[in-house]
């Protein structure tokens, strides 16, 4: 595995421009037709630590490899809150754990404040999802594209540590 620091997007603000970027070049059909700038104000938004909307960065040296957030709405069409969105590996340094350990911090993040279950939506990434405790619920259409709303409950025995063995007396 790379060594990979992951820290608080609100510590970097100066990458916003670069995350926006990604979004817009990977996800603009989910996201509507949005300009550079639109993103970049709505990112501004995730510049927060211990409340939603709230992001984390993957960093290598002084570089920024990848993202992830939580935020209250994701799908308008879905009531259910609140989400984990935008997870995002540069192609470099995919296949390498990085997003594995951007979800897992931001699992950790969500149980930190008190949120016990997430939701995502994923055009093509179930399989990863899954792997990691994620279960489908229901197939939709996001702007005329199919995705697959996912949730996971976040448990301290199921963020990836053995659970509490029951004290002997």
């Amino acid at each position: 595995m790379v060594d990979v620091v992951i820290r608080e997007l609100a510590d970097f603000p100066q990458w916003i421009p670069t995350i926006s970027s990604w979004f817009h070049d990977e996800w603009h059909e989910l996201l509507g037709v949005r300009s550079l700038e639109e993103i970049e104000q709505g990112l501004a938004k995730w510049l927060v630590r211990d409340a939603i909307p709230t992001a984390l960065v993957a960093v290598i040296g002084e570089e920024v490899v990848g993202t992830v957030a939580l935020r209250a709405r994701e799908f308008e069409q879905f009531g259910e809150t609140p989400w984990l969105a935008g997870l995002y590996v540069v192609p470099p340094y995919r296949k390498a754990g990085i997003g594995m350990q951007l979800l897992r911090a931001a699992e950790k993040k969500a149980v930190a404040m008190g949120i016990h279950k997430l939701y995502l939506y994923t055009p093509r990434a179930q399989r990863f999802y899954q792997t990691l405790g994620w279960q489908a619920r229901q197939e939709a259409t996001l702007y005329t594209k199919p995705v697959t709303i996912m949730e996971k409950v976040l448990l301290p025995h199921n963020l990836f540590q053995a659970p509490p063995v029951p004290a002997r007396g």
